[in-house]
């Protein structure tokens, strides 16, 4: 999701329409710091699915598609979701999502930020290979470069993203983590 959301966002500011275009990000969102990250990488939004299931008691059987969830969560069959108590669930998931957002709020304001909107690349770093240590932002310029506003629409993008833009050849991005 990382590299598509990068390759999203920096194509809407390259192309000069970003402030009217909302990204939703979802996938890999549980907990304060992934959806601080995801934020650094573009998204405006963060959907988190999985996260919320297990706040509720799922236990990942994968049965899900079978209407045999042995948790009674994601069936209709009401032998077995007869034992789902909805206001013990509905007290679990809220706790979940408070202390989510919450964690989240404290790492902005660790990075002394006010606001989730003011998080970019730039505040959030990686160490890679053990030693490196880099930028959310410069983790993968060589082929998704930071772009600047209306680069894409003006030409002075430079590297493959421009040849990607004008038609010249595929955007053969290597999948990071």
């Amino acid at each position: 999701m990382a590299e598509g959301l990068r390759l999203a966002h920096n194509t809407l500011v390259g192309a000069g329409v970003r402030d009217r275009i909302k990204l939703v990000a979802a996938g890999k969102v549980y907990n304060g710091f992934s959806l601080v990250r995801t934020l650094a990488n573009g998204a405006d939004l963060c959907n988190a699915a999985r996260a919320f299931m297990f706040s509720m008691g799922c236990i990942q059987a994968l049965k899900c598609n079978q209407n045999t969830c042995p948790t009674g969560l994601t069936t209709q069959d009401p032998r077995l979701n007869s034992g789902v108590d909805i206001t013990n669930k509905s007290v679990r998931v809220n706790n979940f999502h408070r202390a989510t957002v919450d964690s989240a709020a404290e790492i902005i304001a660790a990075m002394g930020l006010t606001r989730p909107e003011d998080v970019t690349g730039e505040h959030l770093w990686k160490r890679e290979n053990g030693i490196h240590v880099k930028s959310y932002s410069d983790m993968h310029t060589s082929y998704l470069p930071i772009l600047e506003k209306n680069q894409l629409i003006d030409g002075t993008a430079k590297g493959k993203i421009n040849e990607w833009w004008n038609g010249g050849k595929e955007l053969m991005v290597e999948m990071g983590d």
